[in-house]
């Protein structure tokens, strides 16, 4: 996916360049990580709900560095029974 055709906010990806081509799961983690409820609203109309929740599962959930964001998206894309 090319970072200057998503509508996403570009200083997401800095590091990258402005008409790079990014494979899915990097454009996936910086937006969960890094964008708002809208812009993951209009992620999951891009890409769907079940590659975000595989990604999350996978690369984000188990790190303690974000503790915050992990309880706002175990809501949206957790398990069945919550943890308490």
């Amino acid at each position: 996916m090319r970072i200057d055709k998503l509508p996403f906010k570009v200083n997401y990806f800095w590091t990258y360049k402005k008409n790079a081509d990014l494979p899915e799961e990097i454009i996936i983690e910086k937006v969960l990580i890094y964008g708002d409820f809208e812009e993951i609203f209009m992620l999951e109309k891009i890409v769907g709900k079940n590659l975000i929740k595989n990604l999350w599962e996978k690369n984000i959930r188990n790190k303690k560095r974000f503790k915050k964001l992990n309880s706002v998206l175990e809501i949206i894309y957790g398990r069945d029974k919550f943890k308490r």
